[in-house]
């Protein structure tokens, strides 16, 4: 074999190596993946008064964590803050949820904004494995001191502002909704 020959032999197989060892530059289209839930989905809300990026929110706990996650109306994922609550606030959490119940169905002007004109989607709240669908400002008796708590760490969560309601701290990025 000559030397030209080995060189070229040389040159292609390094630049097969090259090729082969490259990865293709990301996706600019590809969007953000949502982090996994990080306990159990407290609140589900979808298309009321939401901003674009955040027509549906979900509300998840565990423990004294809590995380707040954002889609867009196609379902693409935008944003998360994640904060802590006190140990008053999880206890308040915990003693409504083991107190509400879903099968009290006595209907609830909540503030009186149930029949407001441009309140429309759904809120969706868990009890453990049961939930409970609404239409905004629109629930029933069972449920309405638990919609109340959770409301308020949602408020805390969402706006990332001081005093908190319910939280103890923010992670650092909060993004206010």
């Amino acid at each position: 074999m000559s030397t030209k020959t080995k060189t070229k032999t040389t040159l292609l197989a390094t630049l097969a190596l090259l090729i082969t060892g490259c990865t293709s530059a990301p996706d600019e289209d590809s969007a953000p993946q949502a982090p996994e839930p990080i306990g159990a989905e407290l609140l589900r809300v979808e298309g009321t008064w939401a901003a674009g990026d955040c027509v549906r929110s979900h509300l998840y706990r565990e423990g004294r964590a809590v995380q707040h996650q954002c889609f867009d109306g196609e379902g693409v994922f935008s944003w998360e803050n994640r904060g802590m609550l006190t140990v008053a606030a999880a206890a308040a959490l915990d003693d409504e949820l083991a107190a509400a119940d879903l099968d009290d169905t006595d209907p609830v002007n909540y503030m009186g904004l149930c029949s407001v004109s441009d309140a429309h989607g759904v809120v969706t709240m868990w009890v453990g494995e049961r939930h409970a669908s609404f239409a905004p400002f629109c629930l029933f008796t069972g449920i309405l001191n638990l919609y109340t708590e959770i409301s308020a760490v949602r408020t805390d969560i969402e706006e990332c502002q001081k005093p908190f309601m319910r939280l103890e701290s923010l992670e650092p990025g909060c993004r206010a909704y």
